[in-house]
């Protein structure tokens, strides 16, 4: 009976990673985003490019720093904190149309939260699995980051035709805050 409920959590917990990087997926309807900000707004495709470019640059250097914390203060609160700085960032972003305030808002503060998310996901589930496993559990977690671009640009496409730019970036943190289940036990 023990192995069937250590076998169920471990899928718990590879499958809450995946679900959390189809989240933080996000990231990838930039190009979508871009698109309004030019037509809509009139920025420049520099302006429209710099808030995607700063948000990788965050992701990247943000990764160091998150993988020392979660291993500090657990992958559950870095998570959580990297999923409150992604929503924040998309929220400070629906008030805005200022491309500096964006650069900031979804550039540095949802670019920083995909990191803290994404570098916390992986290294619980391979601590379920065993180690021959270990190819098999990063891949099915780390797709989740590149599938995302399946759902989330058509569904960010849907809201700015339905609702423009600015409600878009708040209608997209509710919905990726609302994809949680933040009783998982993925710690």
């Amino acid at each position: 009976m023990e192995n069937k409920s250590l076998a169920k959590q471990a899928w718990t917990v590879l499958l809450a990673g995946l679900g959390v990087n189809l989240t933080i997926g996000v990231l990838y309807s930039w190009s979508v985003i871009k698109k309004s900000l030019v037509a809509d707004l009139n920025w420049s495709n520099s302006e429209a490019s710099l808030p995607y470019t700063v948000a990788i640059l965050v992701w990247a250097l943000t990764l160091l720093v998150a993988g020392k914390l979660q291993d500090k203060y657990g992958p559950k609160k870095i998570v959580i904190l990297g999923t409150i700085f992604t929503a924040l960032g998309l929220i400070l972003s629906s008030f805005t149309t200022n491309p500096a305030i964006i650069v900031l808002s979804y550039g540095i503060i949802t670019g920083g939260g995909i990191g803290f998310a994404y570098a916390s996901v992986t290294p619980p589930a391979l601590k379920w699995f065993h180690p021959a496993k270990k190819g098999m559990v990063t891949g099915i977690v780390v797709s989740g980051m590149g599938l995302a671009s399946l759902y989330i640009a058509p569904i960010t496409t849907a809201l700015i035709s339905s609702f423009g730019i600015s409600r878009t970036f708040f209608n997209t943190w509710y919905f990726h805050i609302n994809r949680w289940n933040w009783n998982s036990s993925a710690n």
